[in-house]
């Protein structure tokens, strides 16, 4: 009779004296016979511990996580394992306070604690971690205050909704903090001169300073990276000169910051509605995302510009060197003054009083123009054939263009909503993918190229096909998907490609034939709302591995 042999049965009797690094992710208890002396590393997930086992006077890593049962200490961790380094303590919701004895562990370097439900308070002793770099504490939600070592290097706060003071911290050589939603939190740490990176993000109630409305960060001189976000009590920001990345978000009562940046190279402002005053900016700015205020032609290195719903703007003076242009919700904007010789990328969405695009040049690879009512392209606007590395061309409800002369170095052309659009060419060696749709006045259609691999043509009721009205595919010998709906013109379908492979001919009312002799390979047919007669045996005898679709 076969007995069945536990976990606990089978290492009830080993003894792994020598072992060093252990991974223990069962829910049982973890063997006495595995917690070596010699262990350096152990992880411990998803068991079924209440303790911590001990001593391990040789650990130097420990990781616990997901040990819902864990809820507390067996030994002071101070003794039992005197050489850790990291301690990492996650979604232990049983476990309320760590051991006070961990203020001996003079060599521990980085200490997290994060999603630990009950933890109630944190232990005074922490103030001796005297080797202690990195602390990151996360949805501790019942902690109010703790002690924390002068030495820290970087400090990480989330989610901590009770939190009210760091019982007067400092830290002088602190390069890093981050406070994420610590909302009764009323003031930061003192701080000194060694911070370089600094996050503060959703913490209503904090304070910045005596008179609640300036935030003194001119006496950090090392500070690179700022990040204010969803604080609502600053009104102005007097900001160090050696920024290189500001950002600056949901300010919603910020009014100025005042301030010089001539190392500053990316600024990011989104939703701060009462902001009047911008920094002055040096050369060195890359980019920039969502700004109104500057004379952007003086900002000789600004590559990338992104303009998103700024609601006053009329005018826009560009410095020449952009590559990337994109302008979201601008209603108010009538012009864009600016020769943009090396710009590959324009996109323009929803700019509705938008009459005519900068001057471009032989660089731009890829432009996108959407719902911009008032804009015309056209040959005297726009010389297309001028842009000669242009690859990817989409217009969608542009309904003042009337026909388009295209460069023949497109690859990938998109008409939508274009409902002036009454004759193009798109006759390109290089043209790969051709997608129109919903241009009812489109009349002539003209479409030659070995390239062409994809073509949709959808709603362009207008269209004049041949005489007998049957649209010849004899000139497109690389297409292998072909997809027409809402052709009212169309009868016929003819000279389709040897190598098509999906077909889909939607809502063709008058649709009576299609030839498919001369495909070889037909994987996927769908038919939807045509009077087409169709043999579907002699089809399917003829390709049988098609999936056939019809209503």
């Amino acid at each position: 009779m076969n007995e069945i042999i536990t976990i606990s049965d089978l290492f009830a009797t080993v003894r792994c004296d020598d072992l060093r690094w252990l991974a223990w992710r069962l829910p049982e208890d973890l063997p006495r016979g595995l917690c070596s002396k010699e262990l350096r590393v152990l992880h411990l997930s998803w068991s079924g511990i209440r303790e911590l086992p001990g001593p391990l006077p040789s650990l130097k890593i420990l990781e616990i996580e997901e040990c819902f049962n864990l809820e507390g200490f067996s030994t002071e961790i101070g003794k039992s394992m005197p050489l850790l380094r990291r301690l990492n303590f996650s979604r232990c919701k049983r476990l309320k306070s760590l051991d006070s004895s961990i203020g001996r562990l003079t060599d521990l370097r980085s200490l997290t604690i994060k999603w630990c439900d009950s933890m109630m308070h944190l232990p005074e002793e922490m103030r001796k971690l005297s080797s202690l770099r990195e602390l990151t504490l996360g949805y501790l939600t019942q902690i109010k205050t703790f002690s924390l070592p002068p030495n820290l290097r970087t400090l990480t706060l989330r989610e901590c909704w009770s939190l009210e003071s760091l019982d007067d911290a400092s830290f002088p050589d602190l390069e890093q903090l981050h406070v994420w939603h610590c909302p009764k939190l009323k003031k930061l740490p003192v701080l000194g001169s060694s911070l370089a990176r600094l996050t503060v993000d959703r913490c209503d109630g904090l304070v910045l300073d005596d008179d609640d409305e300036c935030l003194e960060w001119k006496d950090l001189p090392s500070l690179r990276e700022l990040s204010l976000g969803c604080l609502t009590q600053i009104k102005t920001l007097s900001l160090p000169p050696n920024l290189q990345m500001l950002t600056l978000r949901r300010c919603c009562g910020l009014q100025s910051v005042n301030a010089s940046f001539p190392h500053l190279e990316q600024l990011h402002v989104r939703d701060c509605p009462m902001l009047r005053k911008l920094p002055v900016l040096g050369n060195s700015l890359a980019r920039l995302v969502d700004n109104e205020w500057l004379e952007l032609k003086d900002l000789p290195s600004l590559r990338e510009l992104s303009l998103t719903f700024p609601g006053k703007i009329k005018t826009l003076s560009l410095p020449p060197n952009l590559r990337t242009l994109i302008l979201r919700g601008c209603e108010s904007l009538e012009s864009v003054h600016a020769s943009l010789a090396n710009l590959e990328e324009l996109r323009l969405f929803a700019c509705r009083k938008l009459k005519k695009l900068p001057v471009l040049g032989s660089s731009l690879v890829q432009l996108r123009a959407e719902y911009c009512d008032g804009l015309v392209i056209d040959d005297e606007c726009l010389e297309f054939k001028d842009l000669p590395s242009l690859r990817e061309l989409n217009l969608r409800a542009l309904t003042r263009i009337k026909t388009l002369s295209l460069p023949k170095s497109l690859q990938t052309l998109t008409l939508e909503e274009c409902w002036s659009l009454e004759n193009m060419d798109a006759s390109f060696l290089h043209l790969q993918e051709l997608d129109i749709r919903d241009c009812g006045k489109l009349k002539k259609l003209r479409v030659h190229g070995s390239s062409l691999v994809r073509v949709t043509v959808d709603g362009c009721g207008g269209l004049v096909l041949d005489d007998d009205d049957c649209l010849e595919l004899k000139d497109l010998p690389s297409v292998r998907e072909l997809k027409l709906s809402w052709l009212s013109s169309l009868k016929c379908v003819s000279c389709l490609p040897t190598n098509l492979r999906d077909l889909s001919l939607e809502y063709c009312g008058n649709l009576e034939r299609v030839d498919l002799s001369t495909v070889t390979d037909l994987r996927s047919l769908s038919i939807y709302c045509c009077r087409l007669s169709f043999d579907r045996e002699e089809v399917m005898k003829r390709f049988p591995s098609l999936e056939f679709y019809r209503q």
